[in-house]
């Protein structure tokens, strides 16, 4: 038998992306040098004038070095693999499709791991969640194809040539090890949040169930910044003028400064800058520097990861602080868990509601469930694990590695694909 590997699996994810290598007896999750855990790409693509690209947080650091002169820098493009309005992206008269945006992230986790494994790899497992967000509704199966066929053909431009797909959900119980039973794989990541109800048996398992909302860790992040940060910014303040009229800041620029994501918008407007300069003169303007600095600064990457690192502290602490310094912004920002679960509340319904859907689709009642299996970085939110517990009994709640399952598991279903 060849020594060399089958496969790989890749992760993409809206936050972070992940590769794992099909060895003929083993699997191996890679190790791409990334500053907070070591194997997740963030999902950042960094686009310059001059025609250099980059991913992760060689984008990022890209675009710090050049202040945002001639370069973009894009994040969450997963959430747009489903727009069929959304065909590509332009500037400095190039164009970029969705697909050639993904490439960037999945060439960089390919070049990783070909570099680890000293084999050009040319077969993939791609995961993908149950609904890719925006496919919820009466469209849904046409535009979850539309995010699925982008996505491929992200991997044969990234240099794939053989391309097998599943479901997030699903690739999480790759490795359990149940002969008999009932096992729900709730897999809650950064954009998505996806069910699957496994059957287990000694001559195999069978996905009988699957369910998906886009509901995630970056809604959770803009749910924060609405509540906590956009007061502290003056996006939600009225202000006077010089006519004693009062005024406030246009809604789509408190509505597109809640993450990142938003943010790529509105940097494009052009009298953007104009607004907040007036708004800065009318009485209470300068609480709106903060919100100019973080704008224009170079900063804005960095300073929505502090929001998210106070959400994940808040998983294993009761409170925590959204903290964040640089010259001319200075923000502390205490926060509860109890803020904070009811920020969620509604989304956290909807969650429950899918799993619900789920059963019923599988014909499984709660308690006739064996094995609840947590994965993906939101499935560690105290009151996300409460209520499945409360669901379906704390006995039978196992957590896996957050980051890692998923994409194990992808390289595991190459084995069976190829091996």
């Amino acid at each position: 038998m060849s020594n060399a590997p089958l496969a790989y699996g890749i992760d993409f994810g809206t936050s972070n992306s992940l590769i794992s290598v099909a060895w003929p007896d083993r699997v191996e999750v890679i190790d791409v040098g990334s500053r907070r855990v070591r194997e997740n790409l963030p999902s950042v693509i960094y686009l310059n004038a001059d025609g250099n690209r980059a991913a992760g947080d060689q984008a990022v650091e890209q675009y710090l070095v050049s202040a945002g002169v001639n370069s973009r820098l894009l994040v969450g493009v997963k959430n747009d693999l489903s727009d069929p309005n959304l065909l590509q992206t332009s500037s400095w008269d190039m164009e970029w499709t969705l697909s050639d945006l993904v490439e960037i992230i999945l060439r960089g986790l390919k070049r990783a791991a070909d570099a680890a494994t000293g084999y050009s790899v040319d077969r993939v497992v791609l995961g993908c969640p149950v609904a890719f967000v925006g496919t919820e509704g009466p469209d849904h199966e046409e535009w979850q194809q539309l995010a699925v066929a982008r996505l491929k053909k992200a991997a044969k431009q990234a240099g794939f040539v053989e391309i097998d797909v599943l479901e997030e959900p699903a690739a999480a119980v790759q490795e359990e090890d149940l002969l008999s039973g009932i096992v729900v794989s709730l897999d809650f990541g950064g954009g998505t949040f996806d069910v699957a109800v496994v059957e287990y048996e000694p001559d195999g398992a069978d996905v009988i169930a699957l369910a998906g909302a886009d509901i995630g860790g970056e809604m959770f992040d803009q749910l924060l910044f609405i509540a906590k940060v956009a007061p502290e910014l003056g996006l939600d303040q009225v202000y006077e003028g010089p006519d004693g009229i009062q005024r406030r800041l246009p809604a789509r620029i408190a509505a597109n400064s809640r993450s990142m994501l938003d943010l790529r918008g509105l940097l494009n407007e052009p009298r953007l800058r104009e607004i907040l300069q007036r708004f800065r003169t009318y009485r209470g303007g300068e609480k709106l520097e903060r919100l100019e600095r973080l704008l224009y600064g170079g900063f804005a990457y960095q300073f929505y990861e502090s929001v998210e690192a106070a959400k994940i502290l808040l998983s294993s602490e009761v409170d925590a602080v959204i903290e964040f310094h640089r010259e001319g912004f200075d923000v502390t920002i205490p926060v509860t868990r109890s803020e904070f679960d009811g920020l969620i509340a509604a989304p956290l319904a909807q969650v429950m509601a899918t799993i619900t859907a789920a059963l019923e689709d599988a014909g499984v009642e709660p308690q006739n469930v064996t094995r609840v299996i947590r994965t993906g970085g939101s499935s560690s939110i105290p009151a996300f694990v409460e209520q499945v517990s409360a669901l379906f009994g704390a006995s039978k709640m196992q957590k896996r590695e957050p980051f890692t399952t998923v994409v194990r598991g992808l390289a595991v279903h190459a084995q069976g694909v190829w091996g």
